[in-house]
């Protein structure tokens, strides 16, 4: 990993080269590697570029690639980017708060495999939180937060790569299955899905103007209906209005 690479690299100077040359411009990952590479001449340009990641809060500006085309990844630091100070660090009860506000109820290994952090249960446990019971696992969530009725039916949905509805969970078996898992999740990457009735339906892909859905599993005619309808509404915010929809 890029620990063991920098582990000789005294971060705090990093951050601050790495802010010094950031300071009023935009650059590529590549670029910032290439300017910071000459002061550490013995360790891999490319852990240097992602470490500042880490280290500084930046922005991704736009455009970061563009449809069906990729690019350099341009980032630039953040106070700059939102014309506005940073907040010193907030306490971790308000990213549990900010984590639950859009993905729970969830499990503390649901919120420490999407934030990183560990030793998180204390914290919530000592939070103002309402907690569930599901296949024995306890599930916090926002003492006023609503809860969709298990009636209650969920649209069909597309979802782009790397969504974090996709991969805020540890425990993602609410929304697919392992095979499933498997096909969507390989490697680092995460690719597109679809969901029908709130749990992930097929894969697709837009390429040439046309939209490809792969389905898991058969879909009743009225879920296809439902799933070319959502996927009409792509293809126009893609600009691709018309476009052809193949089913594989």
């Amino acid at each position: 990993g890029f620990g063991k690479a920098t582990r000789d690299v005294d971060l705090a100077e990093l951050a601050a080269l790495a802010r010094e040359h950031l300071s009023g411009r935009t650059l590529t990952r590549t670029q910032l590697r290439d300017l910071l590479a000459p002061r550490w001449p013995g360790v891999d340009p490319a852990a240097l570029g992602w470490s500042v990641q880490a280290l500084l809060p930046i922005v991704h500006t736009p455009p970061c690639g563009i449809w069906n085309r990729g690019g350099g990844t341009p980032f630039t630091l953040a106070e700059e980017w939102l014309e506005l100070p940073l907040e010193p660090a907030a306490p971790v009860e308000r990213l549990v708060e900010r984590y639950l506000a859009a993905f729970g109820p969830a499990s503390v290994l649901d919120v420490q495999m999407w934030s990183g952090l560990t030793r998180l249960r204390p914290v919530m446990e000592a939070m103002d939180l309402r907690t569930y019971t599901s296949d024995g696992r306890v599930l916090y969530d926002l003492p006023d937060a609503p809860l969709a009725s298990p009636e209650e039916e969920a649209p069909v949905r597309f979802l782009p790569f790397f969504d974090n509805l996709i991969v805020a969970f540890h425990e993602r078996g609410r929304l697919l299955t392992d095979e499933q898992r498997k096909a969507v999740c390989v490697g680092s990457m995460v690719y597109p899905t679809f969901l029908v009735d709130g749990t992930v339906g097929g894969m697709w892909d837009l390429k040439g103007g046309a939209l490809t859905l792969q389905p898991f599993h058969p879909l009743p005619s009225r879920a296809r209906q439902d799933v070319e309808a959502e996927g009409e509404r792509l293809l126009s915010f893609a600009g691709a209005a018309g476009g052809k929809i193949v089913w594989l």
